[in-house]
């Protein structure tokens, strides 16, 4: 009864059937959609409000008796005054107290597109502002394989749609591959105790939000170019780059794990100044003429 109660108070039409297909409960929702009063309606077929033919019906039944479900049928439903209202059947099999019944959700085909027009419209948004990010962002699924990547991608010289599909360590330098993917390293670890202060950094990460990897530094390789030939492969640009990902998973009770999100920051030019500044550095221990810096108010801060 719990069950019933809840589903007739959701805010969608939804209707109660026995498995005689017979009307035995029905929310507000698909009460005004239909344009019924509730004692019209209770003990009557489900043919009053979805006229179907014979056969529709019958398969229908079937199908729901089976276990199966329906889901996300175009129909129409009849209102009281023979209106025929578009919708989207859906239905499955509920067992509560030793019963069974059939839920069924009639959404109005122009209610259901109008939101997936917004979610749609929501999307292209945050599509917009994640191309819009200098940094590469991406998704890979359980087997590592980019399922999402945004448009910074051309820092490594190539396009969303080239990488889409393909494994991660298409881009990541071979030598430090074996250093950040979850199926070599793990392996090598098994059963040693690491802690949390000592656990690997992964590229394809499967731990949650607060025990993801951060600031991760690994070399990715950029698309060759098309033009180059076979023997000139020392041209190759290698990139470095600070990686933070994350696992993410479904929502519900099962928590599959649904793959990784993370972002990759280009500090390549990070790097370079660094290192120059070394070489600057060494040469000036090495010269033979006296070297000194000071800041604006005339301290030493180097000889």
């Amino acid at each position: 009864m719990e069950n019933k109660k809840l589903l007739l108070s959701l805010p969608i039409p939804v209707i109660l059937l026995n498995t005689r297909l017979v009307i035995g409960g029905i929310n507000q929702a698909a009460l005004k959609l239909s344009g019924y009063e509730l004692n019209e309606i209770i003990g009557e077929s489900i043919n009053v409000i979805l006229p179907q033919e014979e056969m529709y019906i019958e398969n229908w039944h079937r199908i729901l008796l089976r276990g199966e479900i329906i889901e996300n049928f175009e129909t129409y439903l009849r209102t009281k005054k023979r209106k025929k209202n578009p919708v989207l059947f859906s239905a499955s099999l509920l067992r509560e107290d030793g019963n069974d019944y059939f839920v069924c959700i009639c959404q109005p085909i122009k209610t259901y597109k109008i939101i997936e027009q917004k979610l749609e419209e929501r999307e292209e948004k945050f599509r917009n502002i994640l191309n819009a990010l200098p940094d590469i962002v991406f998704k890979i699924d359980p087997e590592g394989n980019f399922t999402y990547v945004n448009h910074a991608v051309k820092l490594l010289s190539y396009t969303p749609d080239e990488l889409i599909g393909k494994h991660f360590s298409k881009i990541i330098h071979p030598d430090d591959l074996p250093n950040v993917s979850r199926k070599l390293i793990l392996p090598k670890m098994s059963g040693q105790n690491t802690g949390f202060d000592h656990s690997p950094k992964l590229f394809d990460e499967r731990r949650g939000f607060e025990r993801k990897t951060e600031d991760l530094e690994i070399r990715f390789v950029r698309k060759k170019n098309q033009s180059n030939h076979e023997d000139e492969m020392l041209g190759t640009i290698v990139a470095w780059g600070e990686v933070s990902s994350v696992g993410y998973y479904d929502d519900d009770e099962t928590e599959a794990f649904q793959g990784t999100v993370g972002i990759i920051h280009d500090v390549t030019y990070a790097r370079k100044k660094e290192a120059m500044l070394r070489k600057m550095f060494v040469a000036m221990e090495l010269s033979p003429v006296a070297i000194l810096t000071m800041n604006q108010v005339g301290k030493v801060e180097y000889t």
